[in-house]
């Protein structure tokens, strides 16, 4: 029985648990006008790529995990860490310590204020911008909010 987690592997053996690393040999994609700031980390994709949309704005202490996509002019603002596979789409703002599980979208023109987990998709905004907050931001029903853009 094996489990993988993130770039590595855990297998059972006779002697016990050992963690065996898989290599990470995709392309990481950084287009035209891409701000990354200091100590920020991306990670290659095992199969796929990762890829940095033109003009996408990436803040100090951020983690882009392996296969995300990050979007056209998107801003990724300090401490966010988006789990490995997460889409983001373009126009989007992701306040400081933003978090989301792997394998998710979030839609075009959205907008997470700090400190908010994401745990489901993110349909794309629908007028104006959308502002999810909280915990557990994905209870769109209770802690959405809209502006007029």
């Amino acid at each position: 029985m094996a489990w993988s987690l993130g770039r590595w592997i855990r297998i059972r053996e006779a002697r016990g648990w050992e963690w065996h690393k898989i290599q990470q040999h995709a392309p990481v994609v950084i287009e035209d006008d891409v701000e990354i700031q200091s100590n920020s980390c991306i990670d290659r994709a095992t199969v796929g790529e990762t890829r940095i949309r033109r003009g996408a704005k990436i803040d100090d202490l951020v983690l882009v995990g392996h296969a995300c996509e990050v979007g056209e002019n998107t801003i990724l603002c300090g401490q966010v860490g988006l789990a490995g596979s997460t889409k983001v789409g373009n126009h989007c703002i992701l306040a400081g310590q933003v978090g989301s599980a792997g394998h998710l979208e979030i839609g075009d023109g959205a907008t997470i204020t700090s400190q908010s987990g994401i745990h489901l998709d993110v349909r794309p905004a629908q007028s104006g911008r959308d502002i999810l907050y909280g915990k557990q931001a994905l209870a769109e029903d209770h802690r959405r909010a809209q502006t007029a853009a």
